[in-house]
């Protein structure tokens, strides 16, 4: 483990950039090229907002001048507060990097800082940001989730699937726009809420089928996993090996095309200097992620639930002799085969597959001019500081 350190330098104060209310929105300071520690925008890079970034730093003119003479300007969103973490070193957060992490360090002291009200410019840096991050990880998540489950193949709808994988190649096409920073006109602007749509619609449509198939579940198995009706099981078992796997795959993908198109637009949204476009995306994001966490959290236990001991089989057996028990056994067989993976990846609580922004982590920006005059803008997240005891 390593410390960036600028101490030494004489450039400017750490500058904290107010919202609305004074409280401490960004937190910068000015450091040397040679300090950057962000690697090359990726495809799926944050965007910044432009006009807003540079409203940011043009606030501080000796800054600005710091950047037009090479220097980068690094910017930290903390809710806790970069200051209040510092450490008597001044390290406040850690960067992972190529070798490990890097902590990070204020090379002034807090007599050294200057307050800068930008409230509207500082709003829509961070609102942006944070949103692009948050939509990012719960996409890669429910990605994660879906590749988990190999029977894909249980697919029978093909009407439903080819929506869909419509849908994803035009998320596809206007993220590669995006990410070439060629600006998205009227019509990719709407296949990007025509995708959305998409997403939102399927994903209710599964959900208000795998809701019927709970209730057969309930009209099946008690809650403690004791069976209710044995030949309503049987005829649940088949339908959650077929009908149930696909809408439950089905329910994962429009999520996962639910967010991503969300995703797409907040990066729109921040290349569009329009901060009412903005709150908008955000506002749409957050309610509909909501209300997808509440879905999972009532669906994901069921097929859990569905899946009974043989135990319960033979007490059941005990009090109904002329039970098929061989039937219903074979019948449970072939469900555990075909939900093996799927189960295990529901037993996730749905908090962890769609989190709250509350839980987001601080990030940085490092921004920089670059030869045409425009600002560019790399961002990560951070980690706690990495103390020497930690390391060892």
């Amino acid at each position: 483990m390593s410390d960036r350190d600028d101490s030494g330098r004489d450039d400017a104060a750490i500058v904290v950039f107010s919202g609305e209310a004074g409280d401490e929105v960004l937190t910068g300071e000015v450091v040397d090229v040679g300090d950057a520690i962000l690697p090359p925008a990726g495809d799926d890079d944050v965007r910044v907002p432009p006009i807003a970034a540079g409203a940011v730093l043009q606030a501080v003119p000796d800054v600005f001048r710091a950047m037009q003479g090479g220097k980068i300007m690094r910017l930290i969103s903390d809710p806790e507060g970069p200051l209040n973490k510092a450490t008597g070193g001044g390290v406040y957060a850690s960067v992972r990097v190529e070798s490990g992490f890097d902590n990070l360090r204020f090379r002034r002291g807090p007599e050294n800082v200057r307050v800068v009200a930008a409230p509207a410019a500082a709003f829509q840096v961070a609102s942006a940001v944070t949103l692009q991050y948050y939509l990012n990880t719960i996409t890669a998540q429910l990605e994660s989730l879906q590749r988990g489950v190999r029977d894909l193949k249980e697919w029978h709808q093909a009407e439903e699937q080819a929506e869909i994988e419509s849908a994803e190649e035009s998320c596809s096409e206007i993220g590669a726009l995006l990410s070439a920073g060629t600006p998205l006109d009227t019509s990719d602007v709407v296949k990007l809420n025509d995708a959305h749509t998409v997403g939102r619609e399927r994903f209710i449509a599964a959900r208000i089928r795998l809701e019927n198939l709970a209730g057969r579940i309930d009209q099946a198995v008690t809650e403690d996993g004791d069976i209710a009706d044995p030949a309503a099981l049987k005829e649940t078992l088949r339908a959650a090996t077929s009908e149930g796997v696909r809408d439950y795959l089905v329910l994962m993908r429009a999520a996962v095309l639910t967010v991503r198109a969300l995703a797409l637009l907040a990066r729109h949204a921040a290349t569009t200097d329009d901060p009412v476009r903005l709150r908008t995306t955000q506002d749409l994001a957050l309610r509909e992620i909501e209300t997808m966490r509440k879905d999972l959290a009532e669906l994901m236990p069921y097929l859990t639930r569905l899946n009974v001991r043989k135990s319960a089989i033979e007490r059941e057996h005990t009090w109904n002799p002329l039970l098929r028990r061989s039937e219903l056994s074979e019948e449970l067989e072939r469900f555990r085969a075909a939900t093996k993976d799927l189960r295990r990846q529901l037993r996730q609580p749905a908090e962890m597959l769609l989190p709250a922004p509350a839980n987001a982590k601080p990030w940085m920006i490092e921004a920089r001019l670059a030869a045409d005059g425009s600002i560019e803008t790399r961002v990560q997240q951070l980690e706690p500081a990495v103390t020497a005891e930690a390391s060892g």
